[in-house]
């Protein structure tokens, strides 16, 4: 497991460089709420889970935002698990496959696995998720993806699978200018 406040960090780096993105129509969006569940986290009904406020937002702003990133996040791993049929997992690792804007269900959460797989930890079904909400919806996918990458979470070949389905038009400015600074 990846240490919590070093995510953050990354995390708090990406959200900052956001607001200065030509690709981001919404620079006024300067914090969200980071989650990370560890997949211990997730069999313990996401007692173990990691929430942390990121950036410049309004309380009231932060507990919207707080709610939508935990909704992300359950989404994908409700999700994940329906996949899960004669032992083996069907293609889910982004909150954008059942993204439903209209009903308030929206992109930003990721699923990992350390191996880089959707193989069977454990002997138990789990996995690891990352999620972020109160940017640019796709910049909420974007920081994630790439505070991912940088810890070793997933590897280029995924990160290319989520922004690819999402249609990312954010990624690649946000992931060359972490990468310049």
């Amino acid at each position: 497991m990846v240490e919590f406040s070093k995510l953050c960090q990354t995390v708090g780096n990406l959200v900052n460089l956001s607001t200065q993105l030509d690709s981001n129509p919404k620079k006024e969006r300067q914090g969200g709420v980071f989650r990370y569940i560890p997949g211990n986290g997730i069999r313990d009904g996401f007692r173990n889970s990691y929430s942390e406020p990121i950036g410049e937002e309004t309380i009231d702003k932060l507990n919207l935002y707080g709610a939508i990133s935990g909704e992300k996040a359950h989404r994908l791993f409700a999700h994940w698990l329906r996949s899960f049929k004669g032992g083996t997992f069907l293609d889910v690792f982004s909150s954008w496959q059942t993204r439903d804007f209209d009903g308030s269900m929206y992109g930003g959460a990721i699923l990992i696995n350390n191996d880089g797989t959707n193989k069977i930890r454990d002997e138990g079904r789990t996995c690891d998720i990352l999620s972020f909400s109160g940017l640019y919806e796709p910049l909420d996918e974007s920081v994630v993806t790439i505070a991912g990458l940088e810890h070793n979470l997933l590897d280029e070949t995924q990160a290319r699978r989520i922004v690819e389905f999402s249609g990312n038009p954010t990624y690649q400015e946000l992931y060359d200018r972490f990468h310049s600074k």
